[in-house]
C-alpha cells in the first residue's frame, strides 16, 4: 500500500529537506499481524485499532524541543498512516527488520506519530492498571516500537538537536557532562563552535517556553491551585543543568 507522498515534518527540523517519501508498507500483513492486546498464540486476525480522534500534534515529550509546536488537527489519513506504522513496528519482533521499517518510513515519524503512540501507551497502561491480561507486554511492545522510531528519526536530525535530546534525557548533571565526553568527546567538540552553541540556546529557550506553557495549562485545568508536578520539575531541572553546561562550554571557548 502506498499513501500519497508527504514531505518531512518541520517539527523535527531535519538537516536537509530531501525528496518526499511515500509510506512503505512492511512485508507483512497488518490484518494478520498480532494486535496490540491480542494473545500471541491466537490465530484470529487482528485489525489495527482506529486512530485517536484528536491530537495536539506534539507527542514527542522532550523531543518536541527541536522546534516550536504546531497546534493543528492532523488529517485523518495522516493519523491512519501513523497507526499503521505503529502497528507494523509493534508486530515486527526482529530488531533489524523493525529498524528498517522505521528507516523506510522516517518521514512519517513526526509529532502526529508520537501523539498516536502516546495515546495507545496511555490506553495500554490504563488496561494494565485494571488488571487486563497482557497489559504489561503491550506497554513494553509499544515503548520498544516508539524507541525504534525515535532512533530512526534522530538519525535525520541536526547534530545539535541530537545532542540536546541526549543532554535532556540524561538522569543527572554528572550524566549530562558524560554525554559531552561520549564518542571521543563529540558533544564537547560540537559546543566549541559558537554557531552550534547559539542554536542550542535557542532550542532550550523554545523548550523552556513549551514546558512553562504546558505547566500553566495543567494548573489551569486543575483549578490553578495545584503544585508543580514531579515531571515538570524534572524537566525544568534538566533545562537549567543543560543551559549551565552550554554556558560553561561558551566560557571555555572564550578563555
Amino acid at each position: 500500500m502506498h499513501l500519497a507522498a508527504r514531505p518531512p515534518s518541520a517539527a523535527f527540523a531535519p538537516r536537509a529537506a530531501g525528496p518526499a517519501r511515500t509510506l512503505h508498507r512492511p512485508r507483512l500483513s497488518l490484518r494478520a499481524s498480532k494486535g496490540f492486546g491480542s494473545n500471541s498464540n491466537s490465530s484470529s486476525p487482528s485489525k489495527p485499532p482506529a486512530p485517536p480522534a484528536k491530537s495536539d500534534g506534539d507527542g514527542g515529550g522532550k523531543r518536541a524541543a527541536a522546534a516550536p509546536r504546531r497546534q493543528t488537527t492532523p488529517d485523518p489519513e495522516v493519523q491512519r498512516a501513523a497507526t499503521l506504522l505503529l502497528t507494523a513496528l509493534v508486530a515486527e519482533t526482529d530488531l533489524s527488520k523493525r529498524a528498517k521499517i522505521a528507516a523506510d518510513n522516517v518521514d512519517w515519524i513526526d509529532g502526529v506519530f508520537f501523539a498516536v503512540a502516546d495515546a495507545y501507551v496511555k490506553i495500554a497502561r490504563s488496561e494494565e492498571a485494571k488488571g487486563g491480561g497482557g497489559g504489561g507486554d503491550v506497554v513494553a511492545g509499544l515503548e520498544a516500537a516508539v524507541r525504534c522510531a525515535l532512533d530512526a528519526k534522530q538519525a535525520t536530525l541536526r547534530p545539535e538537536i541530537r545532542l540536546l535530546n541526549q543532554l535532556l534525557d540524561a538522569p543527572s548533571l554528572e550524566a549530562r557532562r558524560a554525554v559531552l565526553e561520549a564518542g571521543g568527546g563529540a558533544g564537547a567538540s560540537l559546543l566549541r563552535a559558537q554557531a552550534s552553541r547559539a542554536y542550542l540556546q535557542s532550542l532550550l529557550e523554545t523548550f523552556e517556553r513549551d514546558v512553562a506553557g504546558q505547566a500553566a495549562a495543567a494548573q489551569s485545568r486543575g483549578g490553578g491551585g495545584g503544585q508543580e508536578t514531579p515531571a515538570v520539575a524534572a524537566l525544568k531541572r534538566a533545562i537549567e543543568e543543560t543551559r549551565a553546561i552550554v554556558m560553561a562550554a561558551a566560557a571555555a571557548a572564550a578563555a
